[in-house]
């Protein structure tokens, strides 16, 4: 009930900020117009029917029901009247002369100026968390994966390889905007510190939708009472930082470790926040090893037996890693290290991780011949061997788990599973696909056809159903930076700020007219109400924050030069200044009609990615 609520309370702020934000934009056209002896005749929050209102002068000021919008209804406010129609009143829109119906225009937008100003000030003065520039997660093949950059890394600045000043880098978010407004294939160079030494990496700029860092997202955030966190004595703010001998620098790693075990003992090690040391306990040994056992929770899911059973072969290599070092290339098949026959990439990956620093001997495949490449693996944190590379993932099994579910089914080592019938003939290009479609149909018997060298066999399927997994009772958060200031340093931070903010996006807007940026990050309707519940359950300040960014981009966007926004309306004007009349009725209501269509494409493309960003989650 708590949460209802708790979710209720956050949609009416998002609602009510979002609200705010509209209302400054309405404000803006209604006082200049105003100003200007224009008849306002309506003033509406809102739009649909009238929830309550009164009248005020010659203007009716309105509250309606749907609260995504807003206008500021002008007498004679539609399309110029033809030649030689009734002369219109002196109080009416039209009737200004072009300049004076550009401030108009132009109010909205110049309010939403002012209104991210302030509040990005206040952001400042209240204080707001911000995450770390710490690298948690690399995607593969991304340009952070093939430079030097490794999970844990604190990125400290960023230059272009000919300046002589360096960006200083303090917030992750500083490095997204870096490496988003730099030239598509720049190479930047990115300087970071490293257990202690500092390095500098090459990255090539790829847009937003390239960015391969995630920050590392390994600190509790809350802990629910009497679960096994709890219990053990897991304190907020603590940073979980390995679990079963397994350094952890996200959830999906943390994840990784406790769902398979629950009710099983597991070694977790935090390091503790100095405030929550126990008296006595310096910074050195800040540290602590606990054991903890996960709660068993019901959340199905089901099995085939295939995890890390795929063949041990290679997509990618880390330029510089160890693997890269060693000759190893893509597409190598590893067929025995030290003398002993590895079948899957799991046994692979086990005899890397136990040999960290020691020199191994692989004999790899390579176009059909046999190399033998002798490979160091470096040694992680928590003293584990590791190469930097990604395996390559195919319908062939490498290797079979005795008793899981493809072995009952009769599948051996070797074979290509090549199809599955479920409903429809599914082809299967990746052993990843069955654990997909097991979960997709809630474990239904598989029919899959499977390869055995010139023979097809066709095997019944039946994925086992896992009941119950592990879970510690917390929720993580990134690791963060706090920065609050006095009033006349908030000043000048958020005066910076609000430039920046507007600086990037018109950067952003210049490139997907470009090319340069893929429209693959336009946000629409869904994704800004999911940023902002996700903002408002951060804090006041962060979303303080998030209504000055769309603030600015409501007032960049209504500056557009498209019929129907307020920057369409401004280069009529232009247009009419220059020509010394209006643009004929005709061409506006066609023109505006094309931009109605466009406004309603964006609409429904950005909501297309908001969708798949939100299934993707």
């Amino acid at each position: 009930m708590l949460e209802i609520l708790n979710s209720l309370l956050t949609i009416l702020i998002m609602l009510v900020g979002i609200g705010i934000l509209i209302f400054v934009h309405e404000l803006g056209h209604l006082v200049m117009a105003k100003r200007s002896g224009v008849k306002v005749e309506a003033f509406a929050l809102g739009f649909g029917p009238v929830l309550w209102g009164f009248k005020w002068g010659e203007t009716h000021y309105r509250l309606c029901l749907v609260p995504l919008g807003g206008y500021a209804k002008m007498a004679g406010e539609n399309i110029a009247p033809k030649p030689g129609e009734k002369p219109l009143e002196p109080y009416e829109f039209y009737a200004k002369p072009p300049f004076t119906r550009i401030k108009i225009f132009a109010a909205g937008a110049i309010m939403n100026f002012l209104v991210a100003f302030p509040a990005c000030i206040l952001v400042y003065i209240i204080g707001v968390n911000l995450i770390a520039p710490v690298v948690g997660e690399i995607a593969p093949g991304s340009a952070e994966w093939h430079s030097n950059l490794q999970k844990g890394d604190t990125i400290i600045s960023i230059a272009y390889p000919a300046a002589s000043e360096e960006i200083p880098i303090k917030t992750m978010d500083d490095y997204r905007r870096e490496l988003i407004r730099a030239p598509l294939g720049a190479q930047l160079m990115v300087r970071a510190e490293r257990k202690g030494v500092e390095l500098t990496v090459p990255v090539t700029a790829g847009g937003s939708t390239a960015l391969g860092v995630q920050p590392a997202h390994n600190i509790i955030h809350r802990i629910t009472p009497n679960s096994a966190a709890d219990k053990v004595g897991l304190k907020v703010n603590d940073e979980i930082l390995e679990i079963n001998g397994e350094t952890v620098f996200s959830g999906r790693e943390i994840a990784v470790q406790v769902y398979p075990n629950p009710s099983k003992p597991i070694t977790v090690k935090v390091r503790r926040s100095l405030d929550t040391l126990p008296a006595g306990m310096t910074d050195a040994s800040a540290v602590l090893p606990l054991t903890v056992t996960p709660d068993s929770v019901e959340a199905p899911y089901y099995d085939v037996g295939i995890e890390g059973m795929f063949l041990p072969e290679i997509e990618r290599v880390k330029q510089g890693g160890p693997a890269d070092l060693a000759g190893l290339q893509s597409g190598d098949r590893i067929v025995s290290i030290n003398n002993e026959p590895v079948k899957s990439w799991q046994r692979f990956t086990e005899i890397i991780k136990a040999n960290p620093d020691k020199e191994l001997k692989m004999v790899v495949l390579r176009d059909d011949k046999e190399l033998i490449i002798s490979a160091k693996p470096s040694k992680d944190p928590a003293g584990k061997g590791y190469l930097l590379i990604t395996p390559k993932i195919t319908n062939e099994l490498g290797d079979i788990i005795p008793g899981s579910a493809v072995a009952e089914a009769g599948v051996q080592a070797g074979d290509r599973i090549i199809s599955a019938t479920i409903k429809s003939d599914i082809p299967i290009t990746s052993l990843l696909q069955l654990t997909e479609l097991a979960d997709k149909y809630e474990g239904k018997p598989l029919e899959v056809v499977v390869q055995r060298g010139d023979e097809e066999k066709h095997l019944m399927l039946t994925p086992r159903k896992i009941t119950q997994q592990g879970t510690l009772g917390i929720e993580l958060k990134a690791k963060s930076v706090r920065q609050q200031y006095r009033i006349d340093r908030a000043i000048v931070v958020g005066a910076k700020e609000t430039f920046d903010l507007l600086k990037l996006t018109w950067q952003l807007i210049w490139k997907l007219v470009t090319g340069e940026e893929s429209p693959k990050g336009l946000a629409g309707p869904i994704g800004i109400f999911h940023a902002s519940y996700n903002m408002v359950q951060e804090g006041i300040s962060k979303f303080i924050w998030l209504l000055a960014l769309f603030s600015i981009n409501l007032a960049i966007l209504n500056l557009l030069p498209v019929p129907i926004l307020d920057g369409g309306g401004i280069l009529f004007c232009l247009i009419e200044k220059v020509r010394g009349k209006p643009v004929s009725v005709m061409v506006q209501a066609i023109a505006q009609y094309i931009g109605l269509f466009l406004l309603l494409t964006l609409v429904v493309f950005a909501s297309r990615n908001d969708i798949i960003r939100l299934i993707n989650y």
